[in-house]
């Protein structure tokens, strides 16, 4: 089960990027139960916790209007075991007001059951990841 789970996660990312930005979102977002938990990353300050597909957009275009030109690649699928599956990104941006750029490592782990993620949570760190489902690197 576990390879099919990173199977389900993979095939998400790939119709994100051939979709797009604005329609990869709504082709990731398919790949999400209507109850899914998707948490923030606990360092940000205005942490929030959305739910099922809705809230992926929410969180996404979140970024979006915060980054500007936000772009965020997948680099590497990890089977953790379990129905969960880590992926390592390069995230990319520029705020809109302040110019400041964005350059930075996110890993998200995500949990399955029967073909859908029903847990999302984002960590700045893939040692942080890892911490928070007990393993180490």
């Amino acid at each position: 089960m576990s390879q099919e789970n990173v199977e389900v996660v993979q095939e998400a990312w790939a119709l994100y990027e051939e979709r797009g930005v604005d329609g990869g979102i709504d082709a990731f977002a398919e790949h999400y139960a209507d109850d899914a938990v998707i948490a923030d990353f606990p360092e940000l300050p205005d942490r929030r916790t959305y739910v099922g597909p809705a809230g992926v957009r929410e969180r996404y275009w979140h970024f979006v209007e915060t980054w500007g030109d936000f772009t965020i690649e997948p680099v590497e699928f990890i089977d953790l075991g379990d129905e969960s599956v880590a992926v390592v990104t390069t995230m990319a941006g520029r705020g809109p007001g302040s110019g400041l750029p964005l350059d930075a490592a996110a890993v998200f782990v995500y949990e399955l059951r029967e073909r859908k993620i029903v847990r999302d949570r984002a960590f700045m760190s893939r040692s942080a990841a890892l911490k928070a489902v007990g393993l180490s690197e």
